[in-house]
Formats: structure tokens, C-alpha cells, sequence
């Protein structure tokens, strides 16, 4: 992805958080983080970036990648499925291989910093 587009992350945790580090440092727009939780959706997840049903996204939207992330495949695998069964076609994975080579880009502080704030706030 490059600089001025848009995307939607499902999962909100370390490996959701991570991706919206690394969409953010390549100028990517992050619409939303996408969850099935009820007890999720609507509230301000990370910087401001609110969380919504994936069944919320307008139709014109389903078309823009969505990041998977989540550390286990076979969750991936499902989650896959059901975004694919509502019509989202751009469909990626961001599990423990671009959580790695995404950090490895960064130098020890901003590493330290970015985990601080994913774990503890800020």
C-alpha cells in the first residue's frame, strides 16, 4: 500500500495496532478498525480510529483492502471467510511474519515506543 490510499484493519490488539503503525508510516488512511464484538463497535480504538461491524461498511467500500490481523491462521482462515461472504474482496493477512519484518524496520527506540504505547497507552 501507498501513500494516500485507504484500508480497514480487523482486529484491534498488539497485531491490529502494529498494522495501523506501519499503514500510518506509509501515509496510509486507516478507516477503521472492524470487529465482531458488540462491545467494540463504536468506540475509539487507537488514535482516535473507531471501530465498527464489518457489516457496517458501506458497500462501495468492501472493495479496499482489509487487513487480517491476528496472530493465528487458522483465525485468519475464518475471518477470511466471513469478510469474503460480505462481499469484501481485498483480503490480506497481517499475522507474526509482518508484525516481525514490520519492527525490524524500526530502530530499538521507535520499536520500544511503539510497543509502550500498544501495551500500556499513551
Amino acid at each position: 500500500m501507498e501513500n494516500g490510499e485507504t484500508c480497514y484493519i480487523f482486529g484491534a490488539g498488539m497485531y491490529g495496532k502494529t498494522a495501523f503503525y506501519e499503514m500510518r508510516s506509509r501515509g496510509v488512511a486507516v478507516l477503521a478498525f472492524l470487529d465482531n464484538s458488540a462491545s467494540k463497535q463504536g468506540a475509539d480504538v487507537f488514535h482516535g480510529v473507531r471501530c465498527c461491524a464489518p457489516g457496517d461498511v458501506p458497500l462501495e467500500e468492501r472493495g479496499l483492502t482489509v487487513w487480517i490481523a491476528n496472530k493465528k491462521p487458522a483465525v485468519r482462515a475464518a475471518i477470511r471467510e466471513e469478510l469474503a461472504a460480505l462481499g469484501f474482496t481485498d483480503l490480506r493477512d497481517y499475522g507474526a511474519d509482518e508484525v516481525y519484518a514490520y519492527c525490524r524496520t524500526l530502530d530499538d527506540e521507535a520499536c520500544l515506543r511503539m510497543q509502550w504505547e500498544i501495551h500500556i497507552g499513551g
